[in-house]
């Protein structure tokens, strides 16, 4: 039984031209062993800076390619429309182990734009109405049957934010893999 603390940092420059962006998170976690399942629970904050139009610094982190489903994937739905820049993100989740080898993961995002300006990211959402782009929902079913067979199973359902739903994307969306 015992609390974690984890984080993460990376800043971006360029010598040709006026650019710094960032990235970061910040996790805080309690498993308890002691008890059949393990469970635990933990909280993340992670931030990708966004371009101040104000400035004439460019800030919009470029994550370049970010993929997984650990600490740097915002979402599996999300992660489809929207890239790690621009991007603040609260995330909750739980393990339990039911049995050795298998893992199940309950993930609650919560994705907010950095910014209003969004120039670089899909020409759709280049300039937000809002920072609200929405929530995601994902359970993971992680299982080393034997050592030769390992299943992973995702189903992920998003729900479009304001930002996104003035730009037409209304409707929910899930993921299964």
């Amino acid at each position: 039984d015992h609390f974690w603390l984890e984080a993460e940092a990376y800043l971006q420059d360029n010598d040709d031209y006026d650019m710094e962006a960032y990235a970061y998170y910040g996790s805080v976690g309690y498993i308890r062993k002691s008890l059949s399942w393990s469970p635990s629970l933990s909280y993340r904050y992670a931030s990708f800076s966004g371009d101040d139009p104000d400035t004439e610094e460019f800030e919009r982190f470029d994550s370049l390619m970010v993929n997984g489903l650990g600490n740097w994937l915002q979402g599996v739905s999300f992660g489809k429309v929207y890239r790690n820049a621009n991007l603040n993100t609260h995330r909750i989740q739980a393990n339990v182990a039911p049995s050795e080898g298998m893992n199940f993961t309950f993930t609650w995002h919560q994705l907010r734009a950095d910014e209003l300006n969004n120039i670089g990211a899909n020409p759709a959402l280049s300039q937000l109405a809002s920072r609200d782009l929405g929530d995601e929902f994902t359970v993971t079913l992680r299982w080393g049957i034997d050592r030769n067979r390992y299943l992973q199973v995702v189903a992920s359902h998003a729900r479009p934010g304001r930002a996104l739903r003035d730009v037409g994307a209304t409707e929910p969306w899930t993921t299964l893999q």
